[in-house]
């Protein structure tokens, strides 16, 4: 059965719970400006589902995010837009490559999903890496599906299936 099919008793939207069961810290964040709704958010993040369905009853209109960093087990590479396509482009055409992982479609480009490297320090980051490419990475968060993005699309994943690939060193070096 296919996660948009299933209608969980819990009344979560099914990829929250999907989000949970790799185990994901998840959170409420406020629609347009992704600013969470709850406070000492990377703290209190959870997979524990009464704590999500009672923020989803006290934010019903709410997005949702993905607290990043270990003890998430991940951390993601945003893409922003054309500009960030274009710097990753360039970066892959000088010769680093970039493993498949898991993918979320944002409402401008996309968000590249990797396992969180152990004994490997690595820091948020907007920009550092090139222009259009931000590194959410422990205290980060990035916004997952069912949210939809302040244009109106809704956040996707490419494929829901695929699986967290390891990062490639040039990714975690920067």
């Amino acid at each position: 059965m296919a996660a948009s099919q299933f209608q969980p008793e819990c009344g979560l939207p099914p990829e929250i719970l999907e989000a949970v069961s790799r185990g994901w810290r998840v959170l409420p964040i406020r629609k347009g400006d992704k600013a969470p709704l709850v406070k000492d958010w990377p703290s209190v993040a959870a997979t524990d589902i009464p704590q999500l369905e009672e923020w989803a009853i006290r934010f019903p209109a709410c997005n949702w995010g993905v607290a990043t960093g270990p003890e998430s087990g991940v951390f993601v590479l945003d893409v922003d837009g054309s500009t960030g396509k274009a710097s990753l482009q360039e970066i892959l055409q000088q010769g680093f490559e970039l493993p498949e992982t898991l993918t979320v479609l944002t409402g401008r480009g996309t968000h590249l999903y990797f396992q969180w490297p152990l004994g490997v320090r690595i820091r948020n980051s907007a920009g550092q890496l090139a222009v259009g490419l931000d590194i959410r990475v422990d205290r980060g968060c990035a916004v997952i599906p069912p949210s939809i993005h302040s244009n109106g699309r809704p956040y996707a994943y490419l494929d829901a299936n695929a699986t967290v690939a390891e990062a490639p060193a040039w990714l975690m070096a920067n």
